[in-house]
């Protein structure tokens, strides 16, 4: 009898996952190329390019791997794989066909459903997440707003950096928190990957390791309490190491020059910021665009409700209510 209710229970999350990732992946490659090209997705198209050429003539000549070097490669991977798959690319190369008609954003379907696919699957992960440390009732609630929140779905229907960013960030979160939770090395050791795979993806994702610490004193903090030295745990200390390491072996560029390599990806990003469209103009952006971004894109209803959940939050206090926190900050 418990085993018919144990798997009662399991086939029920597992319906669910299969119901929210149909809905999900569906709305999303729905009307896939009716927008157009978009703004950077030429940007990925190109170096995916240049990146088959590298891969099927065996190369790591630094004069293929460096294209679009402002980005770490592995959203570029997927990518290349993606579009490898379709014929009309090939053709391109092979100089068979003139360039495509970029501005019916046609040419970027492969990689759109990838892009697609991990926005689907990170619905998945935040059902899964909540399911399991917030119980049934919120797990559905999140991951159907996560479904439909319209600029999470908007960004699911390009073939840009930010829905493959998204899903490895949530998923390097989600190992980290099984880590610290089971402390085993498997589970150290998928940790250190998924971290790894989440940096290889935009240099943004590099802020996880603050959101990591943060939440490793939290856990620790009993411990810290009765002894400062409980601070210090070196599997921990090993995640931004791993990473680096991970990032260096899957990027034929940086085996030449090392630190060199890496500090010209990087400087890309320390000079005046990229102009962005803000409130009807291109311009840099302001100290407050993320703010108005935040409201502007945030359904009403959803905004309404933060802040009596972040105010109920702070008054629980506990490690998971802490957790939810520091994430949406």
């Amino acid at each position: 009898f418990v085993k018919l209710r144990i798997s009662k229970k399991l086939l029920t999350t597992i319906l669910i996952c299969l119901a929210l990732f149909i809905v999900a992946y569906g709305v999303r490659v729905y009307d896939l190329n009716g927008t157009g090209a978009t703004w950077d997705e030429w940007g990925y198209h190109y170096p995916s390019m240049v990146y088959y050429k590298a891969i099927t003539d065996g190369s790591a000549s630094e004069d293929f791997w460096k294209v679009n070097n402002e980005h770490p490669p592995l959203v570029k991977y997927l990518y290349t794989y993606a579009y490898s798959k379709d014929q009309s690319f090939l053709d391109m190369l092979s100089g068979k066909t003139q360039r495509h008609n970029y501005f019916t954003g046609t040419p970027y379907t492969n990689a759109r459903k990838v892009s697609a696919l991990l926005n689907a699957l990170t619905v998945l992960l935040l059902f899964v997440y909540a399911r399991r440390y917030w119980g049934l009732p919120i797990a559905i609630v999140a991951s159907s707003i996560l479904t439909f929140l319209p600029h999470f779905l908007g960004h699911g229907k390009i073939a840009a950096l930010d829905s493959p960013t998204t899903f490895f960030y949530v998923l390097a979160v989600f190992g980290f928190h099984y880590a610290i939770e089971k402390d085993t090395w498997k589970t150290w050791g998928l940790a250190w990957l998924l971290s790894g795979l989440a940096i290889s993806t935009k240099y943004s994702n590099f802020t996880i390791f603050l959101l990591f610490g943060v939440m490793y004193l939290i856990w620790r903090w009993p411990k810290i309490k009765e002894n400062p030295k409980h601070a210090w745990y070196w599997k921990t200390a090993l995640l931004p190491v791993v990473a680096l390491l991970i990032l260096y072996l899957m990027w034929p560029w940086l085996w030449y020059h090392p630190i060199d390599n890496f500090q010209a990806s990087v400087s890309h990003w320390t000079g005046s910021p990229p102009k962005e469209f803000f409130l009807g103009t291109q311009r840099e952006a302001p100290l407050h665009y993320f703010i108005v971004y935040f409201f502007a894109t945030t359904p009403l209803l959803v905004l309404l409700l933060i802040f009596p959940g972040i105010w109920r939050l702070v008054r629980k206090r506990s490690f998971k209510t802490w957790l939810l926190l520091l994430w949406f900050l």
